[in-house]
């Protein structure tokens, strides 16, 4: 699931994305650091983030993923779009074999576990 959204603090939107770490790691071509820092996701990194995900899906602990595509990153009509809740507006937005390549290029930030796990669902 993907949330285009404003920022308070600069300006232009951004691409929130949530879902399964499988799927967004795909999608991902950097990683944000524990400090901030933005990295290129290579081939080892990206390992380190499937074992971690897997051993957490192991427990039986259910994981999603979150990674941001920020404004510079964004296709240039998406960077101030404003919908008003209507996006069959949007020539990218109303199409939805368009959210694949929307929805790439983003920057992994984390793995996290919701409060319920497998066993008491």
């Amino acid at each position: 699931m993907s949330v285009l959204t404003s920022q308070k603090t600069s300006t232009g939107n951004r691409l929130l994305v949530k879902g399964a770490p499988n799927l967004l790691l795909e999608r991902c071509t950097h990683a944000k650091t524990r400090d901030g820092t933005v990295v290129k996701l290579d081939g080892k990194l990206r390992r380190e983030i499937q074992e971690k995900t897997t051993e957490l899906a192991s427990r039986p602990l259910r994981c999603l993923a979150l990674a941001v595509k920020e404004t510079d990153q964004l296709e240039e009509s998406l960077r101030n779009y404003s919908s008003d809740g209507n996006v069959a507006q949007h020539p990218l937005l109303s199409n939805q074999d368009n959210y694949a390549a929307i929805e790439s290029g983003m920057t992994w930030v984390s793995t996290c576990l919701p409060v319920l796990s497998d066993s008491i669902m």
